[in-house]
């Protein structure tokens, strides 16, 4: 396997064209130069969730259909609310309630073990991708069309992922 660098490298600090191996999205469907025979389609890619993806679709003439910032939320946020709420109850509770000290006491304590005791397995590397979707209506028939993904992570950096460039054509169904 050869990769120059050089040619991947070759946009400004802010932005890169990463080769589809170290890409953190991936297109999925449409694959390239599929043939597409319906006037709409469904643009599938996998990404890093809590990220905002720029999708742009254009037709062979360069009029750009679609294009479209996404942000989708992640969903993988895990709090510590019930702790909190517990630890904020205590002091009512001791002092309205003496005779429930004792079973808070050990609830407190098998939250903050439960919580703190996760099993940490350094030898499964979870992927953090998902698969979104976008559907794209009224394409023209007989059309090549090109489409690409610019993402950028919810982390705050300013650095943008760009996707390879995927075509496909809708078939003349007229």
């Amino acid at each position: 396997l050869l990769i120059k660098f050089d040619e991947f490298l070759s946009g400004d600090s802010a932005s890169f064209n990463i080769p589809p191996l170290f890409s953190r999205v991936n297109l999925i469907s449409p694959a390239h130069e599929e043939i597409v025979y319906s006037d709409s389609i469904t643009l599938t890619w996998s990404g890093l969730p809590g990220s905002t993806y720029h999708v742009v679709l254009s037709d062979e003439k360069g009029n750009v259909k679609l294009e479209r910032n996404i942000k989708f939320a992640s969903d993988k946020h895990v709090g510590h609310y019930p702790l909190y709420f517990s630890l904020l109850l205590f002091p009512f509770i001791l002092i309205f309630r003496r005779k429930l000290v004792k079973t808070f006491f050990l609830l407190l304590i098998c939250m903050i073990l439960l919580l703190s005791c996760k099993k940490q397995d350094e030898e499964l590397v979870e992927d953090p991708r998902l698969v979104f979707t976008e559907v794209v209506k009224e394409l023209e028939p007989a059309t090549e069309y090109h489409w690409k993904l610019l993402m950028e992570p919810s982390s705050g950096v300013s650095l943008q992922t760009e996707s390879v460039t995927y075509s496909f054509t809708t078939s003349d169904w007229m």
